[in-house]
């Protein structure tokens, strides 16, 4: 079954069940014994996106976008497509992308260890979701701002990543909230996210997949390129479950800081997206630029929005996310 004919379907089959974190302790060189903890029910996990993560310091490295290499930038999209040969794209990067099912990095940087970033990787893939939009903001702007670079006009669809789990109670009722950031160029304002559907755990074509509503509109940025945005459940496992997983893939990530913070060139770029709408891919690559928010690596339509992991930045509490991809180079809405 194709992703343009598979429904998704809500379907809590082994939400209760929560894999077995691989051990680290067992490996050539590990990277300490601290034990994972579990979150309470009140703990939250991460400070406040709105203040914290998303200050006005950051934006679009207008230069990139103003240069001859912008000629086929935005990534997002607008019609699926379940391979990469039924959609046109003029890129070829294509072989480049792995799988999130067959992880294997035969190009991986002998400075690293493929078990750390394939450890990485398992639980960023579990925090990146599907963005489905289907209503264009008529507020929408014509150019990126400061730049010739036409925004996109939607409707547009992506991928975000999950930054915030947490559970509610007011007046006897309980419910959760679920934060979720992505580009702004994906879900623009209040009038796109009440038409926007979050697809969880798309992984394979045989996949269970959970379709979350987005609600409101959190925080919206045209300058970063970036939007948070909210999405109410019943479902209090999986609440519970995505908080885990948030914490987990911090507790990695400062494992895989700590070892690899010394080594020399340390400048590997890693992505997990869904281009052209498609399951999870995984794209490998390095900086372009130390000194801007440029990398090289594989994207393509429907990456905006994904998250791009930098092993060496110290805080990931959100994240960069990826905005616009060219041939050559890609720039995320935040600069690091």
């Amino acid at each position: 079954m194709s992703a343009k004919d598979k429904t998704p379907r809500e379907s809590n089959r082994n939400v209760n069940k929560r894999p077995a974190s691989p051990s680290r302790q067992e490996r050539p060189g590990g990277m300490g014994k601290k034990q994972r903890a579990r979150f309470s029910d009140n703990q939250k996990v991460e400070p406040d996106v709105d203040q914290e993560n998303m200050g006005g310091s950051y934006q679009l490295d207008l230069d990139i976008l103003k240069t001859e290499l912008a000629d086929d930038w935005s990534d997002c999209y607008e019609a699926e497509a379940s391979s990469f040969r039924e959609y046109p794209c003029d890129k070829k990067n294509h072989d480049e992308y792995v799988p999130i099912d067959e992880l294997s990095f035969p190009t991986l940087p002998e400075t690293y260890d493929s078990e750390d970033i394939e450890s990485v990787v398992g639980a960023l893939r579990k925090l990146v979701v599907k963005i489905v939009v289907r209503h264009s903001s008529p507020k929408r702007p014509k150019v990126f701002t400061g730049t010739n670079t036409e925004f996109p006009k939607g409707p547009c669809r992506g991928t975000g990543k999950i930054i915030f789990s947490e559970r509610k109670w007011e007046s006897g009722h309980e419910w959760g909230e679920i934060k979720i950031a992505t580009s702004r160029h994906v879900v623009f304002d209040q009038s796109e996210a009440e038409h926007t559907t979050c697809i969880l755990n798309f992984d394979n074509e045989d996949s269970d997949v959970i379709e979350l509503k987005c609600s409101n509109v959190k925080y919206a940025s045209t300058i970063e390129d970036n939007c948070v945005f909210i999405c109410k459940t019943d479902n209090m496992t999986l609440v519970k479950q995505l908080r885990n997983y948030i914490y987990d893939f911090i507790f990695i990530h400062e494992e895989l800081y700590e070892k690899y913070r010394h080594v020399p060139q340390n400048d590997l770029v890693l992505m997990v997206s869904h281009p052209h709408g498609q399951t999870k891919k995984v794209s490998i690559g390095s900086c372009a630029d130390p000194n801007t928010n440029t990398y090289k690596l594989a994207s393509c339509k429907g990456s905006s929005g994904a998250p791009i992991y930098r092993l060496n930045q110290k805080k990931v509490w959100v994240l960069e996310l990826h905005s616009l991809g060219g041939k050559e180079i890609a720039v995320s809405g935040i600069k690091v």
